[in-house]
């Protein structure tokens, strides 16, 4: 059974795109995975913009985006379902 608000592991990850004009295709992720440091830039599931947030190497982030902004410094920014 899926859902976007199980508390258990997640079901799907995929690499996300920057876009400034398409939210995510899956919907709203669960979670950020960044594989490098530096800032994103984003819109969250409720439409707020959001720019600077700084990320760690390597680091996981409990935050539900629906698009991933042109503005973000990170090389690879994974989703996860």
């Amino acid at each position: 059974m899926s859902s976007q608000h199980a508390a258990g592991p997640v079901e799907r990850v995929r690499l996300l795109t920057e876009s400034d004009t398409a939210d995510i295709e899956e919907g709203p992720t669960r979670s950020l995975y960044c594989e490098d440091a530096g800032d994103l830039a984003f819109i969250d599931m409720y439409g707020n913009t959001v720019s600077g947030y700084t990320v760690a190497a390597l680091s996981y982030h409990p935050l539900r985006i629906k698009r991933l902004l042109s503005g973000t410094t990170v090389n690879a920014v994974w989703g996860l379902w």
